[in-house]
């Protein structure tokens, strides 16, 4: 896997285009909310945060430049840490944990990503006899939850509590 920031990759558009949008609808709530307010103060400490910034993990686990900070950041700090305890040399160090953050990541994109992609398929496009069992399977699961409702209501009826909240027994 290589790891570079490519400007114009998707990645990259899709967190430019999330941070626009989240900068936005800041200044809109700032408006709406601290109209008047000087300084604003949600512009204020949204710029004492260090702004808004998009972490965008694409589809062929590309990663946007955020991440790339990130990861830079994370294995300095770290590294500083473990050369301070002299466990290594800090340039060792920082290669070593940012070889270590950048695999976690990587993993961790694949596997929530083929997770949500597994949990789904069996909803796209169904044969009809995998639709009719998933139905089946849906209209099992309302009937249970009526059931345990209506066993909930009924105990509760029973020690006395339709009398003040208004409740009707089932019947």
């Amino acid at each position: 896997m290589v790891w570079a920031w490519i400007p114009g990759a998707a990645c990259e558009r899709a967190s430019s285009a999330s941070a626009i949008t989240r900068r936005s609808a800041q200044s809109g709530m700032q408006r709406r909310v601290f109209a008047g307010i000087v300084p604003p103060p949600l512009a204020t400490r949204v710029d004492q945060l260090g702004g808004i910034r998009a972490i965008v993990v694409g589809g062929f686990n590309e990663h946007s430049a955020e991440v790339h900070r990130f990861v830079e950041n994370a294995a300095t700090t770290g590294a500083s840490k473990m050369a301070m305890a002299g466990e290594m040399a800090f340039a060792d160090a920082r290669a070593k944990l940012r070889k270590e953050f950048r695999q976690r990541l990587s993993v961790g994109a694949w596997n929530d990503m083929f997770t949500h992609i597994f949990k789904r398929v069996r909803f796209i496009n169904p044969t009809p006899a995998a639709e009719a069992k998933l139905l089946g399977e849906k209209m099992a699961r309302n009937a249970e939850f009526r059931e345990v409702r209506a066993q909930a209501i009924k105990r509760r009826l029973d020690e006395g509590e339709g009398h003040n909240v208004g409740l009707t027994p089932f019947r």
